[in-house]
């Protein structure tokens, strides 16, 4: 399984998590909503938002494309929040803006159970 690039930075500059949903809701016609669980551990997602330079930029983009096939393949770093190495998945295409030296990149991912 491949691993995020070692030479990108390790921790992001920011990064959001959310909790799995993991549930089903029913509403009923009278009476409180039936919940249920949906499966054993859901995905839990991640927005993570480094400051790159063009040459990270570059690497992004060839891991992205090219090692985990468009966002197809999970891979392997450490969690944002926790520090430990975890299997993630891409759930978007990475997202970078900024005009130079530097970039912003915004990218959509999710722990996988």
């Amino acid at each position: 399984m491949p691993a995020f690039p070692a030479s990108l930075p390790s921790r992001p500059q920011s990064y959001n998590e959310d909790f799995p949903e993991n549930t089903i809701r029913t509403n009923m016609d009278t009476g409180p909503a039936k919940v249920r669980k949906r499966q054993s551990a859901g995905t839990r997602p991640f927005i993570c938002s480094y400051i790159l330079d063009s040459t990270e930029v570059a690497t992004l983009d060839t891991f992205f494309v090219t090692t985990v096939e468009s966002g197809a393949l999970s891979f392997t770093m450490d969690n944002p929040r926790t520090g430990s190495n975890e299997t993630f998945r891409m759930s978007e295409p990475p997202k970078v803006s900024g005009s130079g030296p530097l970039f912003n990149a915004s990218i959509r991912i999710e722990k996988l159970p």
